[in-house]
């Protein structure tokens, strides 16, 4: 009984190990468990890190640090890397050429324990990255953990920011210079004609030549604004083209008379072949002509004294074709691919904005066309084509537009804020036979009106207190007022300000500075330019 007793006693005891065990064992199942839900939860931080994360083991020759070798990586180390199965391999197996500054950096991290960011960004295979570097591990272990914030993206935008810091610096300066240029002349002008005036015997042949100079001088100035302001439009997608059919031949023809001073000048040969019957396309016809005007304008600025420049229009196929071309200074072939970008001067250092064929460029394209540079190099000449798509529908009949009478003793009131500009108009009326009076502001205008009971007022718009629109509408609502022709004259000319100016009550609309062939085909619209006979 007494060895039954012991042996029940064993078997007690072995049967309390065993349950013992079983509850460690299930004890260190779950530990087991739960640190692989926890090495695959870090796994998953790990991996999910936007940033790219390595751990490394540093190599040492004695005290200098030879190599590191990666011993984990992140999904986006890998990726922002680019270094394939890098995981056991060492630095310099993956990229030979890294400079051996890291080594030491990271071996200062692995010796001293201290972290350390490194401020100046670091090249690699193409992208730039800012690292932090940490100790990780036992301390004996010179393992390093490695941060990698890619900023490639924000590196290229500071570049990005410094060159168009250069582009509109240096765009700034070219602009006074362009915009000096006139104002010489037109100063000297001015000095010139105030000599004459005081001197009668002085010969009428010298203030006429200094006329015909200022006033192509103000032409110049008066592109230079258009051209700013059609290209500051056209980027922030508010230009809209008044389409209708038009004979690109007669577009082609204003154009001439644009740039006739410019392309024959200096004794320049310039041959015109343009076709006998009209090419129709549908467009704005200002806008082409505008086109046209600004490729003979760069003919003529890039062609030397006694040159050639050639302008040619044909139907090719379904097609209406421009040519311009010039013997002058060329074009690298290299810069083709730049000729047409903004603030490009790829042909030469002369002078210019670099914006006019940006502007060629974009009213072509929006006209449903395209334009091509062409050049065998420098000092061998250009071509510019432009192909636009041929409209062969029947031409729609022409609207008739009323005659105004004579403008001699017409009774007109020029209103305008600037008072140089209101005298200046008023003068420029006066020379043309009508009789003008000039008010500077809205109420005085009022006031005026019913004294002189004007048939034509030219109206400012910005105006301050009350602007043109609302002097207009109150015009209008005088009596006889709906006899009155309003002819706004102002420096906004989008098709969305013409219609805002119509439905306020003005006839016409004049974008400043009105010349005086700008005030007879508003006053007379029957009149259209004249044009030059192709030779």
């Amino acid at each position: 009984m007494r060895q039954v007793s012991r042996l029940e006693t064993k078997v007690a005891e072995q049967e309390k190990q065993i349950a013992h065990l079983q509850q460690e064992l299930a004890a260190a199942r779950h530990a087991a468990g739960v640190a692989e839900r926890e090495a695959a939860r870090f796994r998953t931080l790990f991996d999910s890190l936007d940033v790219g994360l390595c751990i490394v083991q540093l190599n040492f020759d004695g005290v200098h640090p030879t190599d590191y070798r990666i011993q984990d990586v992140n999904l986006a180390f890998e990726r922002q890397s680019g270094l394939e199965k890098p995981i056991g391999a060492t630095l310099r197996s993956l990229a030979p050429d890294q400079e051996g500054r890291w080594f030491r950096a990271y071996a200062d991290v692995a010796l001293t324990g201290e972290p350390r960011r490194f401020e100046i960004p670091t090249p690699i295979r193409g992208r730039y990255y800012e690292m932090y570097a940490f100790k990780t591990g036992e301390p004996g272990e010179h393992k390093v953990g490695v941060l990698f914030t890619d900023v490639t993206a924000r590196k290229r935008a500071e570049a990005a920011q410094r060159e168009a810091g250069l582009v509109k610096d240096r765009f700034l300066a070219t602009l006074a210079h362009e915009l000096r240029n006139p104002l010489a002349p037109l100063q000297s002008g001015i000095e010139v004609l105030r000599i004459a005036a005081k001197d009668p015997a002085r010969d009428p042949g010298v203030s006429e030549q200094v006329l015909e100079i200022m006033n192509r001088q103000i032409g110049h100035l008066r592109r230079l604004m258009d051209e700013l302001l059609d290209v500051s439009r056209i980027n922030r997608g508010v230009v809209t083209l008044n389409s209708e059919r038009v004979d690109l031949v007669y577009a082609i023809r204003r154009a001439i008379e644009f740039s006739s001073a410019s392309i024959y000048a200096a004794n320049r040969q310039v041959a015109i072949d343009l076709p006998s019957e009209p090419l129709m396309v549908h467009g704005d016809r200002d806008r082409l002509a505008q086109v046209v005007a600004a490729l003979l304008d760069n003919a003529g600025k890039f062609t030397n004294d006694d040159g050639r420049i050639r302008l040619r229009a044909e139907r090719r196929g379904a097609k209406a074709r421009v040519v311009v071309e010039d013997d002058g200074v060329g074009i690298d072939p290299d810069m083709l691919g730049e000729i047409f970008a903004m603030f490009s001067q790829a042909r030469t250092d002369r002078h210019g904005l670099g914006i006019g064929l940006t502007l060629v460029r974009n009213l072509v394209e929006l006209h449903g066309g395209a334009v091509e540079a062409h050049s065998r190099g420098r000092g061998l000449g250009s071509e510019f084509v432009i192909e636009l798509p041929l409209q062969e529908e029947s031409p729609a009949p022409a609207p008739v537009r009323p005659r105004l009478p004579a403008l001699e003793r017409q009774r007109m009131l020029v209103v305008d804020d600037n008072h140089d500009a209101a005298d200046s108009l008023s003068v420029l009326l006066a020379s043309m036979g009508a009789e003008v009076r000039t008010a500077y502001d809205g109420r005085s205008a009022l006031l005026l009106l019913d004294e002189l009971q004007p048939q034509i007022v030219f109206l400012d718009i910005g105006m301050p207190e009350m602007d043109g629109f609302e002097v207009a509408r109150r015009m209008r609502r005088r009596q006889a007022g709906d006899q009155i022709l309003l002819v706004a004259v102002t420096g906004w000319g989008q098709p969305a300000d013409r219609q805002r100016a119509r439905e306020a009550g003005f006839d016409r609309h004049l974008v400043k500075p009105a010349t005086y062939d700008d005030l007879r085909q508003v006053l007379e619209p029957e009149r259209e330019p004249s044009t030059l006979t192709p030779s």
